[in-house]
């Protein structure tokens, strides 16, 4: 049945395309013309809106089959091998917030810790901030939030998997952007 749906939306899709190519050869005011190219231009910006969405699609499909994979693993005597941490990235800084990203190469839980001082002063005090999401994923991606503008913070992640094997980054640092001011 659902082979049938997306038979029926790519035909549709089909016929779409077709008729836009023959609107756009027949002859036609140049106000037509320019319509058709707006619809056409609308049609461009929602495939590539669905393909981005395709692959949003792919990532929680291998996310979930990694998930199942990791399930039928819990608690294996066998694993003590702790996550692999990749590709640690901050991401979309602004005046209060950032997004740290990296990868594992095993289901994994995220966290981040961060101060504005040196990060392990604040460790060695209990006094650090962090950021704890517990759903096991390979791609992580964690929001830190509630930070001072134009500000230096020290922070590094942490990920354990399913039979508590954890790593740590390096301290990595992020500076905030300067507060905005109203009007700008």
């Amino acid at each position: 049945m659902r082979k049938d749906k997306y038979l029926v939306a790519l035909i549709v899709f089909g016929a779409l395309v077709i008729t836009s190519f023959v609107f756009l050869q027949a002859p036609a005011s140049s106000g037509d013309k320019m319509a058709a190219n707006v619809i056409v231009e609308q049609l461009r910006e929602q495939i590539n809106s669905l393909w981005q969405r395709v692959g949003e699609l792919r990532l929680k499909i291998q996310n979930i089959n990694e998930r199942q994979k990791a399930e039928e693993n819990v608690l294996n005597p066998l694993d003590a091998k702790p996550p692999v941490l990749n590709n640690l990235e901050p991401e979309h800084i602004t005046s209060d917030s950032a997004v740290i990203t990296w990868g594992t190469d095993e289901l994994s839980t995220s966290e981040v810790i961060y101060a504005d001082e040196y990060v392990q002063k604040y460790v060695e005090n209990k006094k650090k901030m962090m950021t704890v999401d517990l759903e096991l994923v390979t791609f992580h991606e964690v929001l830190i939030s509630g930070l001072k503008p134009n500000t230096k913070y020290y922070y590094y992640v942490s990920s354990t998997d399913a039979n508590a094997n954890y790593s740590l980054s390096n301290t990595h640092t992020i500076v905030t952007l300067p507060q905005e001011r109203a009007g700008h």
